[in-house]
């Protein structure tokens, strides 16, 4: 079978590439080495450019439901160190969209 791009693995992030560029016209073929989805959290916030990715990939709508915006939120590493502290306030981006939402992942 001839196509134009491979990709290695299908995670969030091979997946998602996949789809756009097959909407871009490529052939794509994925190669995955599992079988099934892998059980586990990867990601648990996207920000209003993934949404708008998300929208492009016409998935937007199922995922929202399963989404909650966040205005602010704390990454600590396993001694409660703080990495990373973000305050973004109530605001949505120029999407329209709040600018930050979590969500668990793989639901």
């Amino acid at each position: 079978m001839d196509h134009d791009v491979t990709i290695v693995g299908a995670g969030p992030t091979g997946a998602t590439l996949a789809i756009l560029l097959g909407q871009a016209g490529h052939k794509v073929l994925v190669v995955e080495r599992d079988e099934d989805v892998y059980p586990l959290p990867r990601a648990v916030h996207m920000d209003h450019e993934i949404v708008r990715v998300m929208q492009q990939l016409g998935i937007l709508e199922d995922l929202l439901p399963e989404t909650s915006p966040v205005s602010h939120y704390t990454f600590q590493n396993a001694k409660g160190e703080i990495l990373l502290d973000i305050d973004g306030g109530n605001q949505l981006a120029n999407s329209g969209h709040p600018a930050s939402l979590m969500f668990v992942q793989p639901e």
